[in-house]
């Protein structure tokens, strides 16, 4: 389905419920879409970073939903804990350059992903195997990143979040019921693939 149709499905359902008219259906439609692919992880994607000798941080860029895994020359960096990263801090010197064991992740207006310790070559590989955010559905003929036989929940999680305050709470839990099913669905289809 295209942007439009899906916006079709949703406005024809929606006035089942409601004559108000939702200029925010749209915006829901893109937030449906992103909400899908943080759930389930269907859109993937992997970022190589050449490492700076010395350099500890470096843009990951905003389509970086979720860090699945991280590779420093083909070794895998695990997640810093917050202890360690609050004893990084207290002990800088102690973050001295060397392989990198740990990983941290600064959300700022572009994500940064640090090192410690800090990379002490230049040239390897960083690896970055992250869910990447879906682009925004633009135009009327955009299509979504959701495979097409579940396409509908979008417009189940557009339908939800519009009709929020239109209609009985049993209806609404029932679609949020019914729009969870599928996403756990749609997440056991990708895993067992």
């Amino acid at each position: 389905m295209t942007r439009q149709q899906l916006v079709d499905l949703a406005t024809n359902s929606i006035k089942n419920y409601s004559s108000n008219i939702y200029p925010s259906l749209v915006d829901w439609l893109d937030e449906g879409q992103i909400d899908i692919v943080r759930r389930t992880e269907c859109l993937t994607d992997t970022k190589n970073l050449a490492s700076i000798d010395g350099t500890r941080e470096y843009a990951l860029g905003t389509d970086v939903m979720k860090i699945l895994a991280v590779h420093y020359n083909s070794l895998e960096v695990q997640p810093a804990t917050i202890e360690q990263m609050n004893y990084y801090a207290a002990y800088p010197a102690e973050t001295a350059e060397g392989t990198p064991t740990h990983y941290y992740i600064k959300m700022t207006t572009n994500p940064l992903i640090g090192f410690t310790p800090v990379p002490s070559t230049s040239d390897l590989v960083i690896a970055v195997h992250y869910v990447k955010r879906p682009d925004t559905l633009l135009t009327s003929t955009n299509d979504p990143v959701i495979p097409e036989q579940f396409q509908r929940l979008i417009v189940k999680f557009a339908m939800y979040n519009c009709l929020i305050k239109d209609v009985k709470v049993d209806t609404l839990t029932l679609w949020q019921k019914e729009y969870l099913d599928g996403v756990n669905r749609m997440a056991e289809e990708i895993r067992n693939f």
